[in-house]
C-alpha cells in the first residue's frame, strides 16, 4: 500500500503542479493581454494626443516669441527713423556741396574767360560719371572772343589744378576779330 499512496502522493503533487501551472499561465496570459491593451491604448490615443499637445506648445512658445519681438518694433522704428533723418540731412547736404562746386566751377569758369578776353554766353556742366576708377564731370562752355583770347583760354583750362581733357573745341568766325567758339571738356577729379 505504501507503494499506491507514494503514487498516489506523486500523482496528487503533479496535478497540483500542473493546476498551480495552469493557475499561473493564466495570471501570465491576463499581465501579458494587460499589457497589450496598455500599450495599444498608449500607441493610439496618449501618443498621438501628447504629440498635439506638444505642437501647441511649440506654436504657442513661438507666438509669445513674436509678442517679445513686437514689443521692441517701436523701439526699432523710432531708431531707423532717426537713422532715416540722419541719411536724408547728409543727402541734402551734399547736393548742397555739389552746388555749391558747380556754382563754384561756373563762377571759375567766367572769370577765367573775362580774364582771357573772352565774352562767355554760356556754360554747362554735365553730372558727374564714375569712368574706371575716377568721376568725369563734362563742362561745355559758349562765347565770343578775338583767337589770341581763345588761345589764352584753353591754356589756363590746360593749366588749371585739377586734369582737363579737351574733347571738342568750335570756332566759327563772324568777322576778322570776333569769333565764336564753343568748347567742351572734362574735368577728371
Amino acid at each position: 500500500m505504501e507503494e499506491w499512496d507514494i503514487q498516489d502522493f506523486e500523482m496528487n503533487k503533479s496535478k497540483q503542479y500542473i493546476q498551480g501551472l495552469r493557475a499561473f499561465s493564466k495570471w501570465q496570459l491576463s499581465f501579458v493581454l494587460a499589457m497589450l491593451v496598455l500599450g495599444i491604448v498608449i500607441c493610439y490615443v496618449h501618443t498621438p494626443l501628447a504629440v498635439t499637445i506638444l505642437q501647441k506648445c511649440v506654436t504657442l512658445h513661438k507666438n509669445n516669441q513674436v509678442i517679445k519681438h513686437a514689443d521692441d518694433f517701436d523701439g526699432q522704428i523710432q531708431t531707423l527713423n532717426n537713422e532715416n533723418r540722419v541719411l536724408d540731412s547728409l543727402l541734402i547736404e551734399y547736393r548742397k556741396r555739389c552746388e555749391r562746386e558747380k556754382t563754384s566751377i561756373v563762377e571759375a569758369l567766367y572769370t577765367c574767360a573775362d580774364s582771357a578776353g573772352i565774352k562767355a554766353s554760356k556754360v554747362e556742366i554735365g553730372e558727374p560719371k564714375q569712368v574706371d576708377n575716377h568721376n568725369e564731370v563734362a563742362i561745355a562752355v559758349h562765347g565770343t572772343g578775338a583767337y589770341d583770347a581763345i588761345g589764352k583760354f584753353v591754356a589756363m583750362l590746360e593749366n588749371a589744378r585739377q586734369p582737363v581733357r579737351i574733347s571738342s573745341m568750335v570756332i566759327d568766325s563772324e568777322n576778322e576779330r570776333l569769333v565764336n567758339m564753343s568748347i567742351d571738356f572734362v574735368i577728371v577729379e
